[in-house]
């Protein structure tokens, strides 16, 4: 269709601004000089680019006396593209002169679709006239039809309405192939655009209303004219829409109710539901009834609502599938009981449309209907309370929060997961003491690692600073495990208040809360600064009781998060040099085998001479060596090494074969 032309359109431009920007200046050569480089041999490869360089800017500062060299390499299998750039937009009548005769020599078809091209991009009307001496192969045919449909005239018009009605002079219209239809499917269309943009619309119907009517036309070719048509017509389309309503080509039918939705007028969707429900369509099945409902919606039109609201009660599937749908786009509160009564419908059969309506009651807007689905989660049953639930968390209902917060100790277990669910996509700050005074009365397990979710969510959602403070607050009037718990939810919250507020923990009387803290900073989720010293802290004491964990979480920043090399070489040496544990030591060629740079290759290499960890250190070099790239000297030398050094059988093979790499 359409598609086709513009796609080569695209191509063609793309092709010319690619080939104009090989140059970066403006070429500075007399017209003279530029014409005497136009003097090539056809058969030098090396001369395209002198040849194409001078028809470029020929292009743009070309006159007549550029024409006769540039027409020339009209026929040659090298220059022919460049002679035709050279000569597209030169304002000389004797250019089109040259191009028409061209056609009459030109045999090959690549070069004389070129030719027919330039002219269609001229808009030489004289086309029109020698489009019978064409020899017609489809590539001549295609590319002749597009040149003409682009001159956008009634004379184009009139000369594509005679192909589509009585075919070429040498194949009558019934022996065209699809192939060839399709092409005139684009010329009319492209033909038809033109002459609705200048203002004739009625011959733009015309082209479309000719292509539609041929039945030999590929079926999506007919649908499109038939669309166009009807937008063609603006106003007037909604007769054609409404004829269509009965046809019996389904893809007729719902591509004029496709373009029924982008038709002007504001009588136009309750002149389709009058349509709909007239005697002489009155037997239009449920599906096209369901169609017209969408397309009336779909433009937004309140005329459909009843309708709609009363599709919601209809026992038929696709009438009341489809009303649920259009509300999406006309539904106001006055349709919200409709729809929850839907959503709240139990059973197999019901859950396309529980679904269905569900999701449009998340879209229809107003403090009303908010205030409706606050009402079903007061005083619904419990299959309508997690429905509303749901639609309160879809819709941030804020609101609704006092209800949430006393249904998260309902007796109804799906009923305090849904809510729970819900808190933690509403709930702002304020709300966050309310879920933490439900958590300190927890008492089942699940209860509490749902509130814990809950509370998580809700305070990750919010600014750092001012959250980090409101749960310091709440810490120091807390107890117990929740009192715990609120360590871990400043680790969510994130932040340097966070972490110096959690780092003072883990130095306090309380081996519980030091435990806590000190594996809440051993998980920080960031690689900041604060949270960094605070674990080195911790690392260099070794009266801590948690020492190792401070040496792991520390050297942690340095496996798993990114930084720059020399970072992370400096935590590895601070780790080994505090640590007293072989295990942890051992940590930073776990360092060095998950980052394969020579900088950490060069750090390896120190180790090498350790007798208690040169093993690990081979072993971390040959890591590295199997993951970085090219044969830099560092690593001939670190596998060198290996190989006369380790006992490892395994490190000494990778050794050799890294070295023996090409």
């Amino acid at each position: 269709m359409k598609y086709r032309i513009f796609l080569l359109s695209a191509l063609l431009m793309t092709a010319a601004l690619n080939w104009g920007q090989s140059i970066a200046q403006e070429d500075k050569r007399s017209e003279a000089e530029l014409i005497a480089a136009l003097n090539v041999p056809d058969d030098s490869d090396a001369s395209v680019r002198q040849f194409s360089l001078a028809a470029k800017q020929l292009a743009v500062t070309g006159t007549e006396a550029a024409i006769p060299a540039l027409a020339a390499k009209l026929d040659s299998e090298r220059f022919s593209h460049f002679a035709r750039y050279g000569l597209e937009t030169n304002p000389s009548p004797k250019v089109d002169e040259v191009l028409f005769d061209a056609l009459k020599i030109i045999k090959d078809t690549k070069r004389l679709v070129g030719v027919i091209n330039t002219i269609g991009e001229r808009k030489n009307p004289q086309l029109i006239e020698e489009l019978p001496r064409l020899n017609m192969q489809t590539a001549v045919f295609t590319a002749s039809l597009a040149a003409i449909g682009n001159l956008g005239t009634p004379e184009a018009a009139n000369a594509l309405l005679d192909v589509i009605t009585k075919g070429l002079p040498d194949q009558s219209a019934d022996h065209l192939s699809q192939t060839d239809r399709a092409a005139i499917g684009d010329a009319a269309f492209r033909c038809a655009e033109l002459l609705f943009r200048s203002g004739n619309a009625e011959k733009a119907v015309e082209l479309y209303d000719a292509v539609a009517a041929t039945e030999s036309m590929p079926g999506y070719v007919r649908e499109a004219a038939i669309y166009d048509g009807i937008l063609a017509r603006k106003a007037d389309g909604l007769a054609v829409v409404v004829k269509n309503l009965t046809n019996e080509n389904w893809n007729v039918f719902t591509t004029a109710l496709k373009a029924a939705r982008e038709l002007p007028g504001e009588n136009v969707g309750a002149a389709l539901l009058d349509a709909a429900k007239a005697e002489e369509n009155g037997n239009l099945s449920s599906e096209r009834k369901a169609i017209v409902l969408e397309a009336v919606a779909n433009r937004y039109d309140k005329a459909v609502l009843p309708e709609l609201i009363a599709g919601v009660k209809s026992d038929n599937q696709t009438i009341r599938l489809a009303s649920i749908r259009g509300l999406k786009y006309v539904g106001d509160a006055s349709a919200v009981d409709a729809l929850l009564a839907v959503a709240v419908q139990t059973g197999e059969e019901n859950v396309a449309a529980s679904q269905a309506a569900s999701y449009t009651l998340v879209w229809i807007p107003g403090e009303t209907v908010d205030a409706k689905i606050v009402d079903v989660l007061k005083n619904g049953n419990d299959a309508a309370r997690i429905v509303a639930t749901k639609l309160v968390e879809e819709r941030r209902i804020k609101s609704a929060f006092p209800v949430l917060s006393a249904a998260v100790v309902d007796k109804n277990k799906d009923v305090r997961k849904v809510s729970l669910e819900a808190i933690a996509e509403t709930a702002g700050l304020e709300e966050i003491p309310v879920l933490y005074e439900l958590l300190a009365k927890a008492s089942a397990d699940e209860d509490i690692a749902d509130l814990q979710r809950a509370l998580k969510s809700a305070a990750g959602r919010q600014s750092r600073e001012p959250a980090a403070e409101f749960v310091i607050s709440l810490y120091q009037k807390a107890e117990g495990n929740a009192k715990l718990f609120l360590l871990e939810l400043l680790a969510t919250v994130g932040g340097d208040k966070a972490v110096d507020f959690v780092s003072s923990q883990a130095w306090i009387s309380d081996r519980d809360t030091v435990d806590k803290a000190s594996a809440v900073l051993g998980n920080w989720a960031d690689a900041s600064q604060h949270a960094q010293e605070a674990l080195l802290k911790i690392a260099k004491e070794p009266k801590h009781p948690f020492q190792r964990r401070g040496i792991r979480g520390y050297i942690r920043f340095a496996r798993q998060f990114n930084m720059n090399e020399d970072e992370r070489i400096n935590i590895s040496k601070t780790v080994f040099d505090i640590a007293s544990n072989r295990e942890d030591k051992a940590l930073v060629f776990d360092v060095i085998s998950r980052n394969p740079t020579e900088k950490m290759l060069a750090y390896s290499l120190t180790f090498f001479d350790n007798d208690d960890f040169k093993e690990d250190a081979f072993k971390a070099a040959v890591a590295v060596g199997n993951k970085v790239q090219g044969k830099p000297a560092i690593l001939n030398d670190a596998m060198k090494k290996v190989v006369e050094a380790t006992k490892n059988a395994e490190a000494k093979e990778q050794a050799q074969r890294i070295l023996d790499r090409k």
